[in-house]
């Protein structure tokens, strides 16, 4: 079983940026995703269903969590596919393009 695992902390965040490049990579390899952090408030829907929060530094979670995703590959699978979709709709080139040009006409 493949996954990805990234870190969303304050610190992290201060020094990655909210969407790490990783997040991207992840979704376009549609691998499911576990994060280490508190909150995912101000993230799109689409990226609050798709990650799995555990606490940072809670070793138990984080085990319960990967147990969880191998004995359940169907959800395994949703949420990774829901990660994958939402970096195709909103983190490719085309997409980032679209938004920009969508705010320079709307400025």
């Amino acid at each position: 079983m493949d996954l990805g695992f990234m870190t969303l902390t304050r610190e992290a965040v201060l020094e990655h940026g909210p969407i790490h490049t990783k997040l991207g990579t992840y979704g376009m390899f549609r691998l499911p995703v576990v994060s280490a952090g508190y909150s995912l408030d101000g993230y799109p829907l689409e990226t609050r269903e798709a990650l799995l929060l555990v606490p940072p530094g809670d070793d138990s979670v984080l085990a319960e969590t990967i147990i969880h995703l191998h004995q359940n590959p169907a959800e395994r699978e949703r949420i990774a596919i829901r990660l994958h979709d939402f970096v195709v709709r909103r983190l490719t080139w085309k997409a980032v393009a679209a938004d920009i040009l969508a705010i320079m006409r709307n400025s």
